[in-house]
This record gives structure tokens, C-alpha cells and sequence, in this order.
């Protein structure tokens, strides 16, 4: 199984549990659970080109690499995956519609931050406020005059960060993502940008950004976009000296279902559906769906409560919000188009390697040849100005 970061840890979880008691085909063959995690982009991603691979390549279907049940963070890059796959596959439906894949589990998306700078960020519209806003001071009259410094994760790679920048285009252009057409968001362009230039950075793991947003403090970033088991994540594992965060609900926000995906597909075999049906029905289960609630999320089974889910981790177990619905996919796309060429904050990055002698130590020895680094050169028109290939053996 393949899943988005935020499932990560109640996959491994659940992993473990069931080999412990593993579901058995009629044949008595045992069947186990194995996770990988990614971003939920990349899973796209690397289910498209294997999936363009057997049905257009020529690639084995059953090539053990290709995972038989899939799950991202979200509806949106599940009907992006819908999408892309039925561009390849025009008369098949690989991947299911959300309603027939079943949930597992749910974190809503909201801005983490400070309890003092919490109460400026608590408004009908969040996004536009941070554009027309400098300082938390502007978003509050009687918050500090701390300069915003806001972070989510890469869209292109990540759920949380597509789900916030969609939620950003509807915020500006007053409507709601699935009403959006391709003209909205490039007529919105601007506002976005305008958003973006408070973001300090671009993560692409939401539990990592909020982690190290909690360990560098306010003045590393100020307000994250991230899910609700990521506040309560950082706060159950604060040291002394670091301040709890709270989670802001905005109005309409996404609630992030987490949904197993069984793909109709040639590289999923009869026995391999089979299978991957008792996982799905042991996933559901109340003892698994209880390690979802260990992880922060809230269960989709409802008589599984979310007992983490509470004031004293940052969350709010009774918060209401409009939950927003995904986009059409090639509005998606025009929205990870405008954030990749026009809205996204430009980075600048330096890297300094010193080789003094001072450096050498007195186990040195100069690198091979097959360590050094090489110096290609940038293709025309890119916009690196130097790109340095460095094998790993060279920094050791």
C-alpha cells in the first residue's frame, strides 16, 4: 500500500497489528500488509508513470513495485489521479470515484499557530487578510507587531499545500473550488502572489513543517497551513521549552479524507483484489481505526472516537466548518500551473564548501576521481545559474 504522509504512521501501525492476526484467503494463505509513504503528489505521480508503463509500454503488470492499494490526503489529487489515468485509459475507469473508496480516516486543514497570535487569524478570510497584511498587529489591533512568516507545504507534491492554495484561489475569487473555472484562476493570479510572498519556505512533508515550526519558533514562521493531527502531533511531543500551538478553523476549509484506493486495473490480479478486499474490511475495523486515533486523525469508523482530537493538544473536537470539495482537474492543474510560474516565492540558494586546508583532519585523504564533483552546464533557458553534481561519497 502507498499512501500520503499523513497516513504514514497509522499504516505502520496497522501493518504491525495485522501480522499479528493476518486475514486469510480461502486457500489459508495469510495476507499481510506492507507501507511505503510519500507525498501525496508523488504518489500520483509515480502511479501515472507505471500505470502509462503497462498500458502504453509495455511494462510488466506484475511488476512487484506497482502497489495494489493506494491512499492520498485528500479528494483533490484523487480526482487528479481519476484524471490522469483516464487520459491514458479513455474507455476504463481505473481508479474508482471517491464515494466508492472507502474512507479511512480525516484531518481538516487549518493554520497553525500561537494561542496570542491565534485571534487575528479567526475571520471569514483568512488568506486575503495575510495578503493586505504585513504583521500580526494589522490582523489584530491588540496582537503584537510580529512580521508574518507563513508556510505550507509545495502543491505539487503535497496535499496540504495543493488543498491551501485551491482554498486560497476560491477565497479570492468568491466562489466555491468546484465552481472555479480555468479563467477564475488565471484572472486571480495576482492575489495569490500576494498571499505567497508571506511564505518563507515550502515543505514537503506537512507533520515535518509543523514539527519544525514548533522547534524554531514564531519568528521562523509565525502561521502554518497544516492538518489538525499535525497540531495535535507537535503538541503531544513538546519539550519544556517550546510554546503550544493552536489550531484556527477557517470557515470553509478542506476535511481531508484519507481514502484506500483499490484500482480496476491489469496490475492489480484477481488474488491480489481478493486480498486487498480483507485488508480493506480489517482497516475499518474499531481496533485498527483506534490507531488512527493514536495518530491525531479523526476515524471513519463512528464508533471510534477521536480522542486526541482536544483543547489541551491545540484542536477542537467540536469545530465547525464548511467542508470544501475538490476542484475539476484541469482547474487543478491551471492552480499548480499559476503557483509553479507566477505565484510561488522565488528561493535562492547557496551552497559553500570549504576546503582549506584547516578542514582536512588528520584522517584526509584526497577523493578519487570517481568522488569529485562535476560541473555540467545549465540547459539554455533555464533559470539555474549553476548546477553542481555532487556524488555522496564526496561529502563523507
Amino acid at each position: 500500500m502507498l499512501v500520503g504522509s499523513a497516513l504514514k504512521g497509522f499504516c505502520q501501525s496497522a501493518a504491525a497489528a495485522i501480522a499479528k492476526d493476518p486475514p486469510q484467503l480461502p486457500d489459508r494463505t495469510p495476507v499481510l500488509l506492507r507501507c511505503r509513504s510519500a507525498g501525496s503528489g508523488d504518489v500520483v505521480q509515480q502511479i501515472e508513470d507505471q500505470a502509462r508503463g503497462v498500458l502504453q509500454g509495455g511494462g510488466a503488470a506484475d511488476d512487484p513495485r506497482i502497489p495494489t492499494l493506494l491512499s492520498v490526503d485528500g479528494e483533490i489529487y484523487l480526482e487528479l489521479l481519476r484524471h490522469r489515468l483516464q487520459r491514458l485509459a479513455p474507455t476504463r475507469e481505473l481508479i474508482p470515484l471517491p464515494a466508492d473508496a472507502p474512507a479511512l480516516a480525516s484531518s481538516p486543514m487549518v493554520l497553525m499557530t500561537t494561542p496570542e497570535l491565534a485571534k487575528g487569524l479567526n475571520r471569514p478570510d483568512p488568506f486575503t487578510a495575510l495578503a493586505r497584511s504585513s504583521d500580526h498587529h494589522q490582523l489584530d489591533p491588540s496582537g503584537p507587531f510580529q512580521p508574518i512568516r507563513f508556510v505550507h507545504t509545495a502543491p505539487t507534491r503535497s496535499n496540504s499545500g495543493l488543498q491551501t492554495v485551491v482554498a486560497m484561489v476560491a477565497e479570492a475569487s468568491g466562489k466555491r473550488p468546484e465552481q472555479l473555472t480555468v479563467a477564475d484562476v488565471r484572472a486571480h493570479a495576482d492575489q495569490l502572489a500576494a498571499i505567497e510572498r508571506h511564505v518563507t519556505r515550502y515543505g514537503s512533508s506537512t507533520d515535518e513543517l509543523a514539527r519544525a515550526m514548533q522547534r524554531n519558533g514564531v519568528f521562523w514562521a509565525s502561521v502554518g497551513a497544516v492538518y489538525e493531527s499535525s497540531v495535535v502531533g507537535v503538541n503531544s511531543r513538546r519539550g519544556p521549552d517550546q510554546e503550544a500551538m493552536k489550531a484556527v478553523y477557517p470557515r470553509a476549509i478542506y476535511a481531508s479524507t484519507m481514502r484506500v484506493i483499490l484500482p480496476n486495473a491489469p496490475w492489480v490480479s484477481a488474488k491480489e483484489k481478493q486480498a486487498a478486499l480483507l485488508l480493506i474490511e480489517r482497516l475499518q475495523q474499531p481496533a485498527i481505526q483506534q490507531l488512527a486515533a493514536a495518530e491525531g486523525l479523526r476515524p471513519a469508523n463512528p464508533a471510534v472516537p477521536a480522542s486526541r482530537v482536544t483543547p489541551a493538544l491545540g484542536a477542537d473536537p467540536g469545530a465547525v466548518y464548511d467542508s470544501l470539495r475538490a476542484p475539476k482537474p484541469e482547474v487543478v492543474e491551471a492552480i499548480i500551473q499559476v503557483w509553479r510560474d507566477l505565484a510561488k516565492k522565488p528561493s535562492r540558494v547557496a551552497l559553500v564548501v570549504d576546503s582549506s586546508g584547516s578542514m582536512k583532519g588528520k584522517n584526509w585523504r584526497p577523493p578519487s576521481a570517481a568522488c569529485r564533483p562535476t560541473w555540467p552546464r545549465s540547459a539554455p533557458g533555464t533559470r539555474l545559474d549553476c548546477l553542481i553534481s555532487m556524488p555522496a561519497c564526496a561529502l563523507q
